[in-house]
């Protein structure tokens, strides 16, 4: 299954270059979709200040608190107890995550590709209590627009936690 899944996902990066006989004409600088890596803490999930949502996924009740997913970066943590002023407390960044779910006072969380058990009995203070490497075929998502990118770092590939718009020279990636 997995060499289906790899063979797969390398159809769809060679697609995506752009390859033609004739030498490239030079498009210079142009504002494109550039893949955003987890970073060398991407193994790490910490608490932090709280930020407006700008790309909210699921949402899950936890007691008075909602558990509000910001897809591929993490969980934004909102005290719902009065819901005519519902308070921020923070973001739990999991890089990668959109998904979870809550039992106890343990959160289950995708974290690039792994399933990961957070102790969240301290909101402020989740710690990892077990990972279950590689249980989520993390797909590479393609650039939300159709266009030019920068092109994907095929040894990182697998770390791609998103897209963000980037000035870039003579960008040769297209879909």
């Amino acid at each position: 299954m997995k060499r289906v899944k790899y063979i797969f996902l390398s159809l769809i990066f060679c697609s995506c270059v752009y390859t033609d006989d004739e030498p490239q004409e030079n498009l210079g600088e142009m504002e494109v979709y550039a893949p955003i890596y987890a970073d060398n803490e991407s193994s790490t999930i910490n608490f932090q200040d709280s930020y407006p949502l700008k790309k909210p996924g699921k949402i899950y009740v936890y007691g008075s608190y909602l558990f509000v997913n910001e897809q591929y970066a993490g969980i934004h943590v909102i005290n719902n107890q009065d819901p005519s002023t519902p308070e921020y407390l923070g973001f739990m960044k999991i890089q990668g995550n959109i998904d979870m779910a809550v039992r106890g006072n343990y959160l289950y969380a995708d974290h690039v590709g792994d399933l990961v058990t957070i102790n969240i009995s301290d909101l402020r203070n989740p710690e990892i209590t077990a990972r279950e490497e590689g249980v989520y075929s993390y797909m590479v998502t393609m650039p939300p627009e159709q266009g030019y990118f920068e092109c994907i770092d095929r040894a990182r590939k697998h770390l791609i936690v998103g897209w963000e718009k980037k000035v870039v020279m003579n960008p040769e990636c297209y879909w």
